[in-house]
């Protein structure tokens, strides 16, 4: 076994070859790496928890919308001077 086996040029199709394309793939990020399969449950359930998410957050907006609106009615329904006294 000799010293020089070890510093032999790269075979062809190693990562010598490879750097150019390496180097430019740098700039960019990596796509990410795919999901694992869900079942069709899993992904029904995580659909359903999204759907009730989003049901939740839309009731809280109307309901805030809706407390704004009945102080606009109110304040609206005030004498003009109402503010000075």
């Amino acid at each position: 076994m000799s010293s020089s086996s070890a510093q032999d040029p790269p075979a062809p199709g190693t990562a010598k070859e490879e750097e150019p394309a390496a180097q430019e793939g740098s700039s960019e990020e990596a796509p990410p790496a795919p999901a694992p399969k869900l079942t069709v449950a899993q992904r029904m359930a995580e659909r359903r928890a999204k759907l009730k998410e989003l049901n939740r957050r839309r009731n809280e907006a109307r309901q805030l919308n809706h407390a704004e609106v009945v102080d606009e009615d109110r304040r609206n329904k005030e004498p003009k001077n109402m503010e000075a006294r």
